[in-house]
């Protein structure tokens, strides 16, 4: 291939030859938004006529072996936006660089000095391997799913990458957290509240990826994936926010702590039975197709009702003879405002979530929430006078849970959660 590439000299051009970051000086100075800043390229020895895939696949090799070996994902950060500067390249060009990516990692980047374990070297020889054989098979969607995505899209993967890493490494913190002192001989259920707004869907999509990768490298998978849905299936004056934030993180009453990132339930939008009815199928049917190994499990809000962990006798009384939908509906009709049955709303869906983490034996439940949806709770909270309450809704840390169905279901614990 390097020598056929030769003979077309149309594709020749000067390189470096020894491009990456010990040869490129930036100034020592701080670096604003908007200024010009000069960049100087030396040590030019070893300069040439080549194919510029050379050039640009080994700088992006050398910022991988950061992620690999260190575990910087700054360093895809600084790929990214030295792809996006250079600009909008072919499918062949982008699988040309990720085959020198490839190669560079096999024959330079296994031979750095004091850099990582020999199982790191290993690991990375194997990714190196794989970039190769993955860019000579052209298979792009192998790529996208992968840390090289941004060869392809570079305008889109920045952002996500950041987002994954960041919730897999609160991953780990909760897998620590809630294991205890010894490796689990099986791996932890985790509850995922799905309210197929963003931020659950992105959880969803980036917990499921990495359990593929997993089971792609034949590595020990950590944890199993329970997405719930909770359908809140009356029509109410309930506003429930939607989700696009990274993800909070409760622990199920009958087990112990965990983390995340921001409170509070996911649940759908609140409608009438007969319009929800086609629009909830629709959505299941489009989940189901982009996740068809896992099983989203739907769960009626009505469920709850007669939860023994709820004290009803602080709430209005329920009407027995009604089938379970129109008996939460008439039961919303009686709560004296917009505001008590957004309360109740969220308190009933908190209780149906940790009722199915109890059924399907989670030991955590996963929320997600937007900063916006935050802010407006922050807001209301403290309109309705009950300010002292905040910071068990968005603070980090941990925090107690009430004792619920879940504990009534299963047996007494404290009832512990971590956000992050």
């Amino acid at each position: 291939m390097a020598a056929k590439e030769l003979e077309d000299e149309s594709r020749l051009q000067v390189i470096h030859g020894d491009f990456w970051t010990g040869n490129v000086l930036l100034p020592d100075s701080p670096i604003r938004e908007g200024d010009d800043i000069n960049v100087f390229v030396i040590d030019w020895e070893m300069s040439q006529i080549g194919v510029p895939n050379l050039d640009l696949g080994q700088m992006v090799a050398e910022l991988y072996e950061l992620k690999l070996y260190k575990n910087i994902t700054a360093g895809l950060w600084i790929a990214q936006g030295f792809l996006e500067g250079y600009g909008a390249v072919s499918d062949d060009f982008a699988f040309r660089t990720a085959i020198q990516v490839g190669a560079h990692l096999i024959s330079f980047g296994t031979s750095v000095q004091g850099w990582g374990t020999p199982e790191q070297v290993e690991e990375v020889a194997r990714v190196g391997r794989d970039v190769i054989v993955h860019a000579w098979q052209k298979d792009r969607e192998w790529f996208r799913r992968g840390d090289l995505a941004c060869l392809f899209q570079p305008t889109q993967t920045c952002f996500a990458t950041f987002v994954a890493s960041k919730a897999i490494k609160r991953l780990e913190v909760l897998q620590r957290e809630t294991r205890g002192p010894r490796l689990p001989s099986r791996p932890q259920r985790y509850l995922l509240a799905l309210s197929r707004g963003p931020s659950s869907t992105a959880l969803l999509h980036i917990l499921d990826e990495n359990v593929r990768r997993q089971r792609e490298r034949n590595q020990r998978v950590k944890f199993e994936l329970v997405p719930v849905f909770v359908d809140v299936d009356v029509d109410v004056d309930v506003s429930t926010e939607q989700d696009t934030s990274p993800p909070a993180v409760s622990s199920n009453p009958a087990t112990a702590g965990a983390t995340e990132a921001a409170p509070s339930p996911s649940t759908s939008r609140p409608t009438s039975t007969s319009a929800a009815a086609p629009s909830s199928s629709a959505d299941a049917d489009a989940f189901a197709a982009h996740f068809p190994e896992l099983t989203i499990h739907k769960v009626p809000l009505s469920s709850i009702l007669s939860s023994p962990g709820i004290d009803w006798a602080s709430l209005p009384a329920q009407n027995p003879s009604l089938p379970p939908s129109q008996r939460l509906a008439d039961f919303f009709a009686r709560l004296p405002s917009a505001s008590a049955r957004a309360d109740v709303s969220r308190l009933l869906t908190r209780h149906a979530l940790f009722a199915a983490a109890a059924a399907h034996g989670c030991g955590v439940v996963l929320l997600g929430y937007t900063t916006t949806s935050l802010a407006e709770l922050t807001l209301s909270e403290a309109a309705k006078g009950r300010g002292f309450g905040i910071p068990w809704l968005v603070n980090d840390g941990a925090f107690p849970l009430p004792r619920g169905e879940a504990e009534r279901e299963t047996r007494p614990c404290p009832g512990k959660s971590r956000r992050s």
